[in-house]
C-alpha cells in the first residue's frame, strides 16, 4: 500500500482512500481467525493494531536455538512459554491456557525481553 500512495502522489504519512476499509477488514479477519481459541474476554481489546518484518513470533521458526516449555500448573491452568532471539535481542512470551469446550484456550499472553524474570501483558495474540 505504501508504494501505491507514493506513486499516487500521496505523502507517506497521510492515510490513502480505501485504507480504513483495509484495516478494518484486517480486524474482521484476525477475530475471526483467534476467537475460538481465546478464552471468553481475552479479546475484549480487539485485533492487533499493528504488524512487521519480523513478525512478533517469527523467532519460533527462525532461531533454531529456540525453546518451548509447557508445564500444566493445575487441572485448570496450563502455560506455554517460549524463549529465542530476534536478531540480537531475547524475546520471551507466555501464553496462559484455560480449559474451554474440549480443548484448552488462551486466556493471557505476557512477554519478556533478555534473561529477566519480568513479564509485562500483552493484549493481543
Amino acid at each position: 500500500m505504501d508504494r501505491e500512495k507514493l506513486s499516487a502522489g500521496i505523502a507517506y504519512n497521510q492515510i490513502a482512500p480505501g485504507e480504513p476499509a483495509l484495516w478494518a477488514e484486517y480486524r474482521q479477519r484476525y477475530i475471526a481467525l483467534v476467537a475460538h481459541r481465546c478464552a471468553t474476554g481475552f479479546l475484549k481489546y480487539g485485533a492487533e493494531r499493528s504488524f512487521g518484518k519480523p513478525a512478533k513470533y517469527a523467532y519460533l521458526e527462525d532461531d533454531p536455538a529456540c525453546q518451548v516449555v509447557f508445564t500444566m500448573r493445575s487441572g485448570k491452568k496450563a502455560a506455554v512459554e517460549t524463549w529465542g532471539h530476534s536478531g540480537s535481542l531475547v524475546v520471551r512470551h507466555r501464553l496462559t491456557l484455560r480449559p474451554g469446550e474440549g480443548e484448552r484456550l488462551i486466556a493471557r499472553v505476557e512477554y519478556g525481553h533478555g534473561a529477566g524474570e519480568d513479564w509485562h501483558v500483552d493484549h493481543f495474540v
